[in-house]
């Protein structure tokens, strides 16, 4: 409590204040805001798992399915072997008993956000529960997240303590992109507390004496290592910052000679048996990808203008520059932004944000350079730097070869902790020149971050209010008595409403599902939250229908009557409107099949 007192209770009762602001409108939004493919996707596939475990065979036939397609891979064949195998059949068998595995299996999502998930949902609960129990994992990531600002505020700066804490807090806590991913399923929260846990790790470890090869020390980072990649496969990349920041600590010019680099080889030493333990336990992961999907495919933008493509070796060069400066300022804003990223107040505040970031990281990376030319001591901005410079360059080498698109999606939250921290880093410099004080100044820039997301988040709550109601969708099914509810564009909503489900049976349609619908249906509801019934729709229709029959040219079969029941678009799912992946709208048609 002294300390508190010493550093001024008015900056602590802002930390606070934040804080319970930044959780209450988590809260606010976790059952009311819509959901999508990828956040309601993880609650139904976990109630089909726990009807239909994704076992040995059903990886199994999963791989041969993708064989007989001549879509076979090393890893298809891998796993083949592996459910031939009696004991690692048997050790999969008893995984899938509880259905932790079953996300990862189906979606490109790392297995331990979903440890308590399953003891939540279930295919009992109706679609409201079930967004809201299934949120919560989410939610606790986030608070996890940040809760974890103090002690990493605390490390990285003790003598500007909590004046520090708080501009972290409120850059990170406020983002609206960030606080919309923390109230739904898909792990992007967890994403985000994994990369401000290794900033932290490499703040502390830049504080020890060398590990050297320090058998325990290894052990338990390794451990937290793997745990960080089995939290996030996005953690990959922060996880080779950290190691580059463990193998070039105490790194001196004037050591650039063989004696010089015989003594650092220990230090060296533990980051590549750190590196080759972290993939050594990745391969699993790697490997029970059977359905594999691209990185570069729903983020790559409506015409792909988020995937660079240098179109030569020459315009490559020329291109490289604006590409990265044009999207960078995309995806900074969507993520820095307080307020709706269209606006211009949103604009000034992230640009804002975003150039004390620069300062912060400018002034990070010049007592990297004066470590390595003057032999001064090794602290948290110096490998704060080498963590930046690492993560910022594996991502950039990643983009320019077009394998991560650089676009205003939640993918890119992996940065927000990074740029809180290097904001928090430039803004205290920048107090110093006009003479003010830090405290003064980190309380203005979190009173204007609070008041933008707190005078935008009615309009924020309007946005992301969901469409789909259960009580109102099975008076409408009971209503029509369809034959079945079909749903298309990943739409999982009426999968997750058992009204619905007792009065006709809910089917999705799905390229990657090749069974043929059930005989005998006339009279069908087609429901999406995407867009209304196109061409593409059609054949899909009349792809899994059980008997073939003449197509249109719209694609459905000869005779097909299409009546739209509602046609409601709603928003982007994602943060930013640029994106357009479809989002929160209601389109409802009724079909009469011939």
């Amino acid at each position: 409590m002294r300390f508190w007192k010493q550093k001024g209770s008015i900056v602590a009762a802002a930390v606070l204040l934040v804080l319970l602001c930044a959780i209450g409108m988590r809260v606010a939004l976790l059952g009311h805001q819509f959901g999508h493919a990828d956040d309601l996707g993880v609650a139904a596939t976990l109630a089909e798992a726990r009807l239909h475990p994704q076992t040995s065979a059903h990886l199994a036939e999963e791989a041969r399915e993708k064989e007989a397609r001549g879509q076979g891979t090393p890893r298809t064949e891998a796993m083949l072997k592996l459910a031939a195998n009696p004991a690692a059949s048997a050790a999969i068998d008893a995984l899938a008993a509880y259905p932790v595995a079953a996300v990862p299996m189906k979606w490109t999502y790392a297995p331990l956000p979903f440890l308590l998930t399953p003891a939540l949902i279930g295919p009992q609960l109706d679609y409201a529960q079930a967004k809201l129990l299934g949120r919560i994992p989410s939610l606790l990531f986030a608070i996890a997240t940040l809760l974890a600002v103090i002690p990493l505020s605390r490390r990285l700066a003790p003598e500007a303590f909590p004046a520090t804490a708080l501009i972290i807090l409120a850059t990170l806590a406020l983002s609206r992109e960030f606080v919309v991913m923390s109230a739904q399923m898909h792990p992007y929260a967890a994403t985000v507390f994994v990369a401000t846990a290794l900033i932290w790790l490499t703040i502390h470890d830049a504080a020890r004496p060398a590990l050297a090869l320090r058998w325990r020390e290894i052990a338990l980072r390794a451990l937290l290592l793997v745990l960080a990649v089995y939290t996030s496969y996005q953690a990959i990349l922060p996880v080779a910052a950290y190691l580059a920041s463990l193998a070039l600590r105490d790194v001196r010019l004037s050591d650039l000679s063989l004696a010089g680099l015989r003594r650092h080889l220990p230090r060296l030493a533990a980051a590549v048996t750190l590196g080759i333990l972290v993939g050594i336990a990745f391969l699993p992961a790697y490997l029970f990808r059977v359905r594999t999907i691209q990185a570069v495919n729903w983020n790559a933008g409506p015409g792909g203008e988020f995937v660079f493509t240098p179109g030569g070796i020459g315009a490559g060069i020329v291109k490289a520059p604006l590409f990265l400066l044009h999207n960078g300022w995309l995806t900074a804003e969507a993520m820095l932004s307080p307020s709706d990223p269209a606006g211009w107040a949103a604009a000034i505040i992230s640009l804002a944000i975003l150039l004390c970031a620069l300062a912060g990281a400018a002034i990070a990376l010049r007592a990297l350079v004066r470590c390595l030319r003057a032999g001064a001591d090794w602290g948290p901005l110096p490998a704060l730097a080498t963590f930046l410079l690492a993560l910022t360059g594996l991502t950039l080498l990643a983009v320019l070869a077009g394998k991560l698109p650089l676009a205003p999606t939640r993918h890119m939250l992996l940065f927000l902790p990074l740029i809180a921290v290097t904001a928090a880093i430039g803004a205290r410099r920048l107090a110093a020149r006009l003479q003010l004080s830090f405290d003064t100044a980190a309380i203005g820039i979190a009173a204007i971050l609070l008041v933008a997301a707190l005078t935008s988040f009615p309009a924020l709550w309007q946005e992301r209010t969901d469409r789909f109601d259960e009580k109102a969708m099975a008076m409408l099914v009971g209503k029509v008595r369809p034959d079945a509810v079909l749903t298309y564009g990943l739409t999982y909503q009426m999968g997750l409403m058992p009204s619905v489900r007792a009065i006709a049976p809910v089917i999705e349609l799905s390229d990657l599902d090749p069974q043929p619908l059930p005989a005998g249906l006339h009279r069908v509801l087609l429901i999406s939250h995407r867009g209304p019934v196109d061409p593409a729709t059609c054949a899909l229709l009349a792809k899994r229908l059980p008997d073939s029959r003449a197509i249109s040219g719209n694609g459905c079969p000869v005779g097909t009557e299409l009546h739209p029941l509602t046609a409601q678009d709603g928003v982007e799912i994602e943060s930013s409107q640029l994106t357009r992946n479809g989002g929160n709208g209601l389109f409802i048609a009724l079909a009469r099949l011939p």
